[in-house]
């Protein structure tokens, strides 16, 4: 399982607020350990690999387009996105991305 991991999320695990199970627990199936906060992150990859993309996107969906390079990531890569921004989970799962629904 892929996950997209948005920064609002990982600030919930991290500081361990009230999603922070639901969220630790889809990454923990994705066999990610969260000891130490840098264990969140599996790969890094360039915001320049999705600039235009996202561009194109908040334009078309209306959205910043920082949210929208979470948005593509998670589309690009078949990901699971996490985040905790209602609209964007909205948008995503308009767009046919999975979501996390937070209880």
């Amino acid at each position: 399982m892929i996950i997209v991991l948005d920064s609002n999320a990982a600030i919930e695990v991290v500081l361990k607020r009230k999603n922070e199970n639901v969220f630790r627990e889809l990454i923990e199936e994705a066999g990610k350990l969260l000891e130490l906060p840098e264990n969140l992150i599996d790969e890094f990859i360039p915001i320049s690999e999705h600039n235009l993309e996202a561009l194109n996107e908040a334009i078309r969906l209306d959205y910043s387009a920082h949210d929208m390079l979470y948005l593509t990531l998670a589309r690009r890569t078949g990901a699971l996105l996490i985040t905790l921004d209602q609209r964007l989970n909205e948008i995503a799962r308009q767009e046919g991305i999975e979501i996390v629904h937070q209880r």
